[in-house]
């Protein structure tokens, strides 16, 4: 009498820790390669609106420095109006500030902490000569300077704000992830039929047979003796298993 071999209970099948195991590499890999191209991404940004902060400061600084010698509010304003069209939302407030660092016409109306920033960073322009920035490089001032022989009149401090920019960078992100995401699910649906067609279409059938021969019967044919991989290779061996089988039954028989 024949007994079947014992299935034990509920287990992941070969080809499911195959798929799974592609599915966490390429999450993981992916998932890196994403996380670094937005860190650079975000850097590269970062850096680009310091460097815009900088040049459209200093280029206020000068375009400013007639009407700030000469208390010219109005060109002063129209200058500060005509920068924040031009660039947008990245220019939160500005203040153009007199030689002796009293601050004079503005744009946005900045709250005190700014203003006590702004104002502390047109003082140090101002006695440097130098152009002035806090810690994060989106806070500066720039001295103003007059004439052929480069008067000091005054400094343009102005506030800069990155948060238009991550926005946009978010929503760009998200469309990005979105789109990989997509690419995963496909390719892993390519991975998943290639593992069923190469491996667990042949496993399968090979255990059948296995079951079969287990079973005393030794007339059916097993699958996949033509393959030329290691599936093959056990399909031969459980042929000449069932071939040697039937023969010791016959003997046994007869």
């Amino acid at each position: 009498m024949t007994r079947m071999a014992r299935r034990p209970g509920r287990v992941l099948t070969i080809f499911q820790k195959c798929l799974a195991a592609v599915a966490l590499t390429t999450a993981l890999v992916a998932g890196m390669v994403t996380f670094n191209a937005a860190s650079l991404l975000q850097d590269v940004a970062r850096n680009g609106l310091r460097d815009l902060a900088m040049d459209a400061t200093i280029g206020l600084s000068n375009e400013m420095s007639g009407a700030i010698k000469f208390g010219k509010t109005g060109i002063v304003q129209s200058a500060f109006a005509t920068a924040k069209q031009r660039l947008g939302d990245k220019l939160e407030a500005g203040v153009a500030f007199s030689a002796d660092g009293s601050p004079g016409a503005g744009l946005g109306t900045p709250d005190a902490e700014t203003q006590a920033v702004l104002t502390g960073l047109a003082k140090r322009a101002i006695a440097s000569g130098k152009v002035e920035t806090d810690a994060t490089g989106l806070i500066l001032a720039a001295p103003a300077v007059f004439g052929d022989k480069g008067t000091l009149v005054g400094a343009v401090a102005m506030k800069w704000t990155s948060e238009g920019l991550e926005s946009a960078y978010g929503a760009q992100q998200t469309r990005a992830v979105i789109a990989a995401a997509v690419v995963f699910v496909t390719l892993l649906a390519a991975v998943a039929w290639f593992l069923t067609q190469n491996l667990k279409k042949p496993l399968t059938a090979l255990a059948d047979a296995m079951d079969r021969v287990a079973n005393a019967d030794f007339q059916s044919e097993i699958p996949g003796k033509s393959r030329a991989d290691e599936a093959g290779r056990i399909a031969q061996s459980l042929d000449v298993m069932r071939h040697n089988l039937s023969l010791a039954e016959a003997d046994r028989l007869y």
